[in-house]
C-alpha cells in the first residue's frame, strides 16, 4: 500500500494554520440548495408535524435556519425516538433518508412513541457537499462541552431538556468515493500527519456503541435493511473500515468518546447507519429507502423490547434486595449506626444535611432508600411527618419496630417497593423528597427515579440529593485511589462481596450490582422530568469512615503552617491519607418542581 499524493494545500507534515483553512475554504463552492431541497420538503410536513425552530448558523454572507420536526401528539410517557441526518452535510441519503421517513412512515408510529426528526443537521456542509463546516470542523467529532462546531452546540441545546428521557438514537449518514478521494485527505494534511488509501465499503453497515452494543438492535436494523439494498462484507481481515465486525454489517465505535453525534444522548439504543451512494449495484432512491427502512426496524425493535430494560433488571434487584436484606442485622446492631444512642435522643444526620434541609418542621416528607429508618425517623423527631420507601423486606420491618419503639408511628410510615414503582405505592405529593448517601448507584436508570421524584413533589416542593461523588465510584479505593471503572459506565458493576462498611468482619456474603452515573446522568435526568436545578455543591470530605485509608479531616480550615487546606465547612468527616483535601467525595443537589 502507497501513501496517496500530498493535499494541495498546505505543507506536509505541518497542521494548517489560519492561511491554509482560508485557502481551503475559498476553494469551496455551492453545489445544491438547502433551502430548495431541505427546506420546502419540511414546510410540506408542517401539517403532520410541529415544526421546530433550534437556531440559526451564520456564515457571512450565508444564514441558515435550523429546523426539527417534532411529534404533534407527544406525550411525556413515551419513549422519545431521535432521528438525525447531514450531521457531516454530505451525506444526501442520510437527509433525504430522514425526510422520506418523515413523510412517508412515520404515521405508522403515531401514538406509540415521539418522534424528533433533525433532518440536516449542516447545512453550509450540505450544500458544498463537504464533512466540514467553513472553519474546517467536522461536526460528526464536535458533540462535547464545549463544542467547537456551532452545528453540534445548538442541536446538543436543542436535546438537553429530553437527553435523559431519549430511547433510541439513529443517526443517518453515508460514505462515498470522496471520502477518500479528499475528505480523507484533506483531513491529514489538515492535522499535518501522513494519508494512507483505505477502502470503502460496498453495501450498508451500522455502527454501534463498543460501551453499549445491543447487538439484537443492529442486527434488528441490518436484517430490515437487508430487504432493500446489500449489506457491506467484512475484508479479508474480517473487519469494515478498519474495525473488527462484531455481527454481520455490525462494528463499533467508543461513540462518546469520539464526540459523535450518535454518541450525546443518553439513549439505550444507539447506532449510526451507512450506505455506499457510489455502489453499481444501488441507486440514491434505494439509499434514501434503506436509510428510512432502518429507521423504521430500530423503533418496531423498540417497541417490541419497551419492557426488556426493566425485566432485565429483575435479577439484579433480587440480588441486591437479598444483599440489603442480609445487612439490616449486622446494620442495627453497629456501633456505625448506634441504633441505640438514637433510641436515647441522638440524631442520625450529619450537619450538612441539617443545614441544607433546614427547618422541617410542619412538611411532608418523602424519604426514597431509606434502609432501616433511622434518618426517616431523625427527619420525623425534628418535625416532619415522613414517608420512608425501602425494597428490603427486612429493612422496612425494622424500621416499623424502631418507629413503634420510639414513639413516631404516628408521624412515620414505611412503605415496602422498588423506588421506581414509589407511586403506585405512595400516590400522594410532598413538600420534601429526600435521597441520602449511597443510593444512586443501585439504580440501572435515573429517569424514572427522576420522574418519580417530580411527581411526587407539590408544585414548588424541593429534592434534596445528599450522595458520596461520582469521582469516588471510579476508583478500586486502594491506596492510590487507581481507576478501576469508567467515569460513562453504562453497564451494570457486578461483584461477590462479604463483610459491610458499616461491620466489615461481619460474616455475611452476597452478591451486588451497582451502576457509576455521571453529574450530567443526574442533572439532565432531573431536568428532563422539568425540575429545576436550584443548587449543586461538590465537599472534599466523607461525614463516615467507609472507606480504605481514611483520616480525620481537621475542623480548622487551616494547617499547621496556617496555610488553607480547606475551602469546605468545618464540619467532622474524613478524607484520604495521602490525597488531604485533594478529592471530590460528596456532592448535594437541590432541586425544585416549578409547575
Amino acid at each position: 500500500m502507497t501513501a496517496q499524493t500530498p493535499y494541495p494545500i498546505g505543507t506536509p507534515g505541518q497542521p494548517w494554520g489560519d492561511a491554509e483553512r482560508a485557502q481551503w475554504l475559498s476553494l469551496q463552492r455551492v453545489q445544491r440548495s438547502y433551502a430548495q431541497d431541505v427546506l420546502t420538503q419540511i414546510d410540506r410536513l408542517r401539517d403532520r408535524f410541529t415544526v421546530t425552530s433550534y437556531g440559526e448558523l451564520h456564515y457571512p454572507p450565508d444564514r441558515y435556519p435550523l429546523y426539527a420536526l417534532r411529534s404533534r401528539d407527544w406525550h411525556p410517557e413515551r419513549p422519545i425516538v431521535l432521528v438525525t441526518g447531514g450531521v457531516h452535510g454530505y451525506e444526501t441519503s442520510g437527509v433525504h433518508g430522514a425526510l422520506l421517513f418523515a413523510d412517508e412512515y412515520a404515521e405508522r408510529f403515531i401514538g406509540q412513541v415521539n418522534l424528533l426528526v433533525v433532518p440536516c443537521v449542516s447545512p453550509w456542509a450540505y450544500e458544498r457537499i463537504h464533512r466540514w463546516n467553513p472553519h474546517a470542523i467536522d461536526p460528526n467529532r464536535s458533540f462535547r462541552e464545549p463544542s467547537p462546531s456551532p452545528e453540534a452546540a445548538l442541536l446538543m441545546q436543542l436535546l438537553a431538556p429530553i437527553r435523559a428521557q431519549i430511547a433510541l438514537h439513529i443517526d443517518l449518514h453515508e460514505t462515498t468515493d470522496s471520502d477518500e478521494t479528499e475528505f480523507r485527505t484533506a483531513l491529514a494534511a489538515r492535522d499535518g500527519k501522513s494519508s494512507e488509501p483505505g477502502v470503502i465499503p460496498d453495501g450498508f453497515y451500522v455502527v454501534g456503541d463498543s460501551d453499549n452494543p445491543q447487538l439484537p438492535f443492529q442486527q434488528a436494523v441490518i436484517s430490515a435493511v437487508a430487504q432493500v439494498t446489500h449489506i457491506a462484507p467484512a475484508d479479508e481481515r474480517g473487519e469494515i473500515i478498519g474495525c473488527p465486525v462484531v455481527s454481520p454489517g455490525v462494528i463499533l465505535y467508543k461513540l462518546r468518546s469520539l464526540g459523535l453525534c450518535a454518541g450525546y444522548t443518553d439513549a439505550r439504543y444507539t447506532t449510526t447507519t451507512e450506505v455506499y451512494p457510489d455502489s453499481p449495484k444501488t441507486s440514491a432512491a434505494e439509499c434514501n429507502r434503506a436509510q428510512a427502512t432502518a429507521v423504521c426496524a430500530a423503533i418496531e425493535f423498540l417497541l417490541r423490547n419497551l419492557d426488556t430494560a426493566r425485566s432485565s433488571w429483575e435479577s439484579f434487584f433480587t440480588d441486591n434486595k437479598s444483599a440489603w436484606d442480609a445487612r439490616v442485622d449486622v446494620h442495627a446492631n453497629s456501633r456505625f449506626y448506634d441504633v441505640d444512642g438514637f433510641r436515647a435522643g441522638k440524631s442520625s444526620l450529619t450537619p450538612l444535611e441539617e443545614r441544607l434541609l433546614g427547618d422541617v418542621s410542619g412538611q411532608r416528607l418523602l424519604h426514597l432508600q431509606c434502609h432501616f429508618g433511622l434518618d426517616t425517623l431523625s427527619w420525623a423527631r425534628k418535625g416532619a411527618r415522613v414517608v420512608g420507601v425501602d425494597f428490603s423486606s427486612k429493612a422496612i420491618e425494622r424500621a416499623r419496630e424502631l418507629a413503634q419503639s420510639v414513639g413516631l408511628s404516628d408521624v412515620a410510615r414505611f412503605v415496602e417497593c422498588n423506588v421506581y414503582d414509589t407511586r403506585a405505592h405512595v400516590p400522594e405529593t410532598f413538600d420534601i423528597v429526600y435521597t441520602s448517601f449511597g443510593v444512586i448507584g443501585w439504580l440501572p436508570d435515573l429517569r424514572p427515579w427522576a420522574q418519580v421524584i417530580k411527581e411526587s413533589l407539590h408544585p414548588g416542593g424541593r429534592l434534596f440529593l445528599i450522595e458520596f461523588h461520582p469521582y469516588i465510584w471510579m476508583s478500586q479505593m486502594g491506596p492510590d485511589l487507581s481507576i478501576r471503572y469508567a467515569y460513562f459506565n453504562r453497564g451494570p458493576i457486578s461483584e461477590v462481596g462479604s463483610g459491610t462498611y458499616a461491620e466489615r468482619s461481619a460474616k455475611i456474603s452476597y452478591r451486588e450490582h451497582g451502576w457509576n452515573h455521571s453529574f450530567a446522568d443526574v442533572i439532565s435526568a432531573l431536568l428532563a422530568a422539568g425540575l429545576r436545578i436550584d443548587d449543586l455543591a461538590e465537599y472534599d470530605y466523607s461525614p463516615f469512615d467507609i472507606f480504605p485509608n481514611l483520616v480525620r479531616r481537621p475542623t480548622s480550615p487551616e494547617g499547621v503552617d496556617g496555610s488553607a487546606v480547606s475551602s469546605q465547612p468545618t464540619e467532622q468527616g474524613f478524607w484520604f491519607r495521602d490525597h488531604p483535601g485533594m478529592i471530590p467525595m460528596m456532592f448535594s443537589l437541590q432541586a425544585s418542581r416549578r409547575d
